[in-house]
């Protein structure tokens, strides 16, 4: 395995996912999302200009002692402010994260099969295993430049609109859970289109197997069933590689150059 052949191919990859149109304009508008608007939200929440909804309410609520800061337990406005910017706020990150890394994985895979230049791909002295780290490598790192703008964005307007500072926890969601639940969603989402999969079918499965599990925290934290603090970001971190280890078993395995050569 030569890291050059790699390299060669992540950075081709690269310029072609830089000129997908349609990421792009994913990445600006969930940044956008992400940096203004759910801040502004938080804002206008905080100040009594708009309702939070019940089940946000409750969930604030639902919190056990200790984990709202006194200052803000006899405001419900400001506590379900808190609340939602702590606890809501990496879930609805991690949701954008899926979206963008799935949407990259497919059309690195599927998308360069339909444009029809896989074949040359194949015919080129590079074994299995370096295609398959190419193809893994690239979405993972446009991932994570998308989702540290959103993450940065996200805080840093929440801080100046609310004055509410991130919770030591966002420390180990950026660290350790980000990185993890990326790799989880290019493993799954390449595990699932390896066998040819058409672009609109594969993003349509892709879609639903990375975003599902960040669907279930986001009800388990809404409902009070789960807290979602650094220990519980670290279990659903190792959760999350244990999978992706699974997943990439299965993409090295299934990964077959003449039947994909045949497929088109």
């Amino acid at each position: 395995m030569k890291r050059e052949r790699i390299m060669a191919l992540v950075w081709k990859d690269s310029k072609e996912l830089r000129h997908n149109q349609a990421y792009v304009k994913n990445l600006i508008l969930l940044s956008i999302i992400s940096g203004l608007f759910i801040p502004l939200v938080l804002y206008l929440g905080m100040h009594g200009y708009i309702p939070f909804t019940s089940v946000t309410v409750e969930g604030a609520r639902s919190l056990p002692g200790g984990i709202i800061p006194p200052e803000y337990l006899n405001d419900l406005a400001r506590m379900t402010t808190y609340y939602t910017l702590q606890f809501i706020g990496p879930i609805i990150i991690l949701i954008f994260q899926t979206q963008l890394s799935t949407m990259a994985t497919v059309d690195i895979f599927t998308g360069e099969k339909d444009r029809g230049t896989f074949e040359r791909l194949l015919a080129l002295p590079i074994i299995d295993s370096e295609i398959i780290i190419g193809k893994m490598v690239t979405p993972f790192l446009f991932s994570l430049f998308g989702v540290a703008i959103m993450t940065g964005s996200f805080l840093l307007t929440s801080l100046v609109a609310t004055s509410i500072y991130p919770a030591e926890h966002w420390a180990v969601f950026i660290i350790i859970l980000i990185p993890c639940s990326i790799l989880y969603s290019v493993s799954c989402t390449l595990a699932l289109i390896i066998k040819g999969l058409q672009y609109r079918e594969a993003l349509q499965y892709a879609n639903f197997i990375s975003v599902s599990p960040m669907v279930i925290l986001l009800l388990l934290q809404s409902f009070g069933n789960l807290i979602l603090d650094s220990k519980t970001f670290i279990i659903i971190s190792l959760l999350f590689m244990w999978v992706s280890l699974f997943a990439i078993i299965i993409i090295f395995t299934r990964f077959d150059r003449e039947k994909l050569i045949a497929e088109r």
